[in-house]
C-alpha cells in the first residue's frame, strides 16, 4: 500500500503555519507486497523487498530473513554496547563524585587543622601575655591577690586561653553553645 492524498485535503500551512491533519493520507491496497527492515533509532529503511515486474517477494524471502536476522543481531550488539557505555559512564561519574567528596572532606579537615593551629597559637600568645602582665605586676607591686581585680582577670584570661586551646578543650558556660549546656543540664538531672 502506498499513501495517497485524499480528495479535499487542503494544506492550511500556507495560511496558518503548520497544523496537524489527521486524515492527511489514505492507504489503499495496490496488490503489491513490500517488506522492509528498519535500522537505528531514526527508523530508517535499510533494506526492503517488494513485488515488482521481475520479482516476487516470495523469491527473495530467504535472503530477506537472513538480512533481518543480521540486522537484529547488529541492533542487539549496538544496544549492548550502549548499555555497556552507559554503565561505564555511570561508574566514572560515581568515581568522579566520590573523588570530589574526598577532596571536599580533605579540604574541610585541613581547614579545621589550620583553625586549631591558629587557636593553639592564639592561646599560647594569651598565656604569654598573661604571664608578662603577671611578671610586671609582681615586679611593680609585689604579690598578686587572687581575689583582687588583677588576680580575677589573670584567672579569667587563663581560662579563656584554655577554652581556645584545642589541646585543653576546656568549657566556657557563657561562650559554648546553649544547646550543649541544655543537654548537659538534662544529664545532671538524671
Amino acid at each position: 500500500m502506498f499513501p495517497t492524498r485524499p480528495d479535499g485535503c487542503k494544506r492550511s500551512g500556507a495560511r496558518n503555519g503548520f497544523s496537524y491533519l489527521p486524515n492527511r493520507y489514505v492507504y489503499e491496497p495496490n496488490g503489491q507486497l513490500r517488506l522492509g527492515i528498519l535500522s537505528g533509532h531514526y527508523s530508517e529503511l535499510k533494506r526492503s523487498v517488494s513485488d515488482g515486474k521481475h520479482q516476487r517477494v516470495e523469491e527473495c524471502l530467504n535472503a530477506f530473513i537472513v538480512k533481518l536476522v543480521e540486522e537484529a543481531v547488529k541492533q542487539k550488539r549496538e544496544i549492548e554496547a550502549r548499555e555497556r557505555w552507559h554503565r561505564e559512564w555511570e561508574e566514572q561519574e560515581r568515581r568522579r563524585q566520590e573523588r570530589e567528596k574526598q577532596v571536599r572532606e580533605e579540604a574541610e579537615r585541613f581547614k579545621a587543622l589550620e583553625e586549631e593551629t591558629r587557636n593553639w597559637r592564639r592561646a599560647e600568645e594569651i598565656r604569654d601575655y598573661v604571664a608578662a602582665v603577671e611578671v610586671k605586676s609582681i615586679g611593680e607591686h609585689g604579690a598578686i591577690d587572687p581575689a583582687g581585680e588583677l588576680g580575677r582577670w589573670i584567672k579569667w584570661a587563663r581560662d579563656k586561653a584554655d577554652w581556645l586551646d584545642p589541646l585543653v578543650a576546656a568549657k566556657c558556660p557563657i561562650l559554648d553553645d546553649d544547646d550543649e549546656n541544655e543537654e548537659d543540664d538534662d544529664y545532671d538531672d538524671a
